[in-house]
């Protein structure tokens, strides 16, 4: 089984991996964890799980042979032999990490949550076949868009009520009374031209989908550039598409 891992940055994706190999793979019986992505940037694993051993670990190379190669360098690699109750688990020792680019996304603003549904889907399905890119959400799907902020002290985003059907008459609304529902959906790739071919692929299969009717508007989240360098403006993207 190949598992692809994300974050933020670099010290959040190791914390996050050593946290998710120490609990659920290490655990599992008979399992062992090795890198397969040919990158001359790592992030360290096997070399944060050794302790687990209690100093009863140990460390062995792996055959030169089976060294990875990519960015126009040869990473050497080593795991680590961690004793467990029902054998060793072995690990490598640091796996490779590749920087990328996240926040491409849309959103759709029909009339019926099952309009935006089928929508939405007939978007994930057409860019499920662009290479490079991921739609990080269950199904590919976000029904719990968020805005930059909140009230509440330690809260990074909230819910984006402007977008949220029920609170139009409750707070500033950019939603007019024909919306019944809103789906978002999000898009991390390899690069900027990625996303921008996956959302030019989504935001057209969308509208072929709603061209029989449900489907009102497709629109996008503005955070003000507070998410990054990167902005998908969504009529420059079709002109050039």
């Amino acid at each position: 089984m190949r598992v692809l891992a994300f974050a933020r940055d670099a010290p959040a994706l190791q914390d996050q991996l050593v946290r998710r190999v120490g609990q659920c793979v290490m655990t599992a019986a008979t399992a062992s964890c090795f890198d397969d992505l040919p990158s001359p940037e790592t992030v360290r694993l096997g070399s944060m799980l050794r302790f687990f051993g209690d100093g009863l670990q140990t460390s062995k190379a792996i055959d030169p042979s089976l060294a990875l190669a990519g960015g126009g360098a040869v990473r050497p690699r080593r795991v680590w032999r961690i004793p467990v109750m029902d054998g060793e688990f072995v690990c490598e020792d640091s796996v490779g990490m590749i920087k990328g680019v996240g926040g491409g996304n849309f959103l759709v603003l029909a009339t019926s949550h099952a309009a935006a549904l089928a929508s939405c889907e007939a978007a994930v399905e057409a860019m499920r076949k662009v290479p490079n890119v991921i739609m990080p959400f269950p199904g590919g799907i976000v029904r719990s868009g968020s805005k930059v902020g909140a009230k509440y002290k330690g809260m990074m985003a909230s819910t984006n009520d402007a977008y949220c059907p029920t609170l139009r008459g409750a707070t500033k609304s950019a939603l007019d009374a024909s919306i019944g529902a809103v789906l978002e959906i999000v898009i991390d790739g390899l690069t900027a031209a990625d996303i921008s071919a996956a959302m030019r692929a989504g935001i057209t299969a969308a509208c072929a989908a709603g061209a029989a009717g449900g489907v009102h508007t497709i629109t996008a989240g503005n955070y003000g550039g507070k998410l990054g360098k990167h902005h998908f403006r969504l009529h420059d993207l079709l002109a050039t598409g």
